[in-house]
């Protein structure tokens, strides 16, 4: 006989397996989308075509990744406005934001166990 918390444990196995495979599967099609899109855009651009059955040449337009911005210069941004509102020492408050934007897991968290009352197997 297999306890409550044997088959919760089992059933979130088999869903984390079933997550990965249909994550692994979605990534695919999105590639498999995009290099389809690619090509139908080149194909509307040579036959002059601004849409095609429902897809027009903007939408489908291959789209650049914008840059991200190094973290030195989001550093050296931050402490410019911070010394430019007036924040006495910059540095210290960069150093104590940064802390704020940390994930603390709390263990006593009012959440924890919900739903699981009177189920102790």
């Amino acid at each position: 006989m297999t306890t409550s918390g044997e088959r919760y444990v089992k059933q979130l196995a088999d869903l984390d397996v079933t997550l990965r495979r249909l994550n692994s599967k979605t990534t695919e099609l999105r590639k498999k989308k995009k290099e389809v899109q690619t090509h139908l855009h080149a194909w509307m651009v040579r036959h002059n075509h601004d849409k095609y059955e429902g897809y027009s040449v903007a939408k489908i337009s291959p789209k650049a990744k914008p840059k991200r911005k190094p973290a030195k210069a989001k550093k050296q941004d931050a402490l410019a406005l911070f010394q430019q509102v007036g924040i006495d020492d910059p540095e210290r408050f960069w150093d104590e934001f940064t802390l704020t934007q940390k994930v603390v897991v709390d263990a006593n968290a009012d959440d924890a166990g919900e739903g699981d009352e009177g189920d102790e197997n």
